[in-house]
C-alpha cells in the first residue's frame, strides 16, 4: 500500500531567510509533472514542504523518485539565481552511497558520455571509492561532477556493476532476493551530502545520513553476505544465467 505522506514526516536539514533543504525519503517524487493526477500532486515533496513552512517554495534540483537524500529549495522565486548556476558547477559537492552488483576493489572514475534526450552524448563524470564488499556485491561513496539522468545508475550498469534494487537498469533475480532475504524494497542509492557556495558568498553544507531501512540491509549483509551461487539454490527459473551476473 502506498504510504501518505504528510508535512510532518519531511525532516528539514537545513533553514534559513532564503533557503531550506529537506530530506526526500524513497518513493516520494520531488515535484508534481505532467500525468500525475491533483491528488497525487499534493503528494509530492515540494508541496509537503510547501504546507511544512507556510509558503510557496522553490526546487533547486531534484532527486530521481527511487532515491532519497536532501533536497534545496529556495523559499522566493528571486532567491532561485543565487542557487541555480551553483548547483550546476562542478566545484559544487554532491556525494551519493550505493549498493552495487560485483566487488570493486578500488576507486575509480567512469567519464564516458551518456546519451540525452534527442540523441545528444553528453559529458558524464562519476568519481567512486569502495567502501567495504559484503560478499559479492560493494557499498559505494560516489561523488558526481555532472547532473545527466540516472547518471550513477547507468554508468555503474554500463560496466557491469549494476545498482542493487534497480528495476530499470538492474538484475531482476539480484533484487528478488535481496527483497525476500534482506527486507530491500528500493533503490539503494542515497544522496548523503551536498555542498554548495551561492552566488551571493553563503556556504551551505548539508550531511545526510543513510536511510534507517538501508541500515538494516547492512546490518544483514554484514551477518550473512550476499554470494552469487545463492542464487542457484532459488526456485523458479533466473532470466539470467549465473555466470552473466557475476561478470
Amino acid at each position: 500500500m502506498e504510504k501518505i505522506w504528510q508535512p510532518s514526516d519531511i525532516e528539514l536539514l537545513y533553514e534559513s531567510d532564503e533557503f531550506v533543504v529537506a530530506r526526500k525519503p524513497a518513493h516520494l517524487v520531488v515535484h508534481p509533472y505532467k500525468g500525475r493526477g491533483a491528488a497525487k500532486s499534493e503528494g509530492s515533496l515540494m508541496a509537503l514542504v510547501r504546507d511544512k513552512v507556510g509558503q510557496l517554495v522553490y526546487p533547486i534540483h531534484r532527486l530521481d523518485g527511487p532515491v532519497s537524500g536532501p533536497v534545496l529549495f529556495a523559499l522566493k522565486g528571486k532567491y532561485v539565481p543565487l542557487a541555480q548556476d551553483a548547483w550546476h558547477s562542478e566545484d559544487t559537492k554532491k556525494c551519493y552511497q550505493a549498493l552495487v552488483k560485483g566487488v570493486l576493489p578500488v576507486s575509480g572514475v567512469y567519464d564516458f558520455e551518456l546519451r540525452e534526450k534527442g540523441g545528444f552524448k553528453r559529458k558524464a563524470i562519476t568519481i567512486f571509492d569502495p567502501i567495504r564488499p559484503y560478499g559479492d556485491c560493494t557499498l559505494v561513496d560516489i561523488e558526481i561532477k555532472t547532473g545527466r539522468k540516472h547518471q550513477i545508475r547507468r554508468h555503474f550498469s554500463r560496466r557491469s556493476h549494476n545498482l542493487i534494487g534497480d528495476v530499470k537498469y538492474g538484475r531482476g533475480p539480484i533484487n528478488h532476493y535481496f527483497q525476500e532475504h534482506y527486507g530491500l524494497n528500493r533503490l539503494f542509492l542515497h544522496c548523503h551530502k551536498f555542498k554548495i557556495t551561492l552566488s551571493n558568498g553563503v556556504l551551505i553544507d548539508v550531511d545526510c545520513p543513510l536511510d534507517e531501512e538501508l541500515n538494516e540491509v547492512l546490518a544483514k549483509l554484514d551477518k550473512n553476505p550476499f554470494h552469487f551461487e545463492y542464487l542457484q539454490s532459488e526456485k523458479g527459473p533466473l532470466s539470467e544465467k549465473l555466470d552473466e551476473l557475476s561478470l
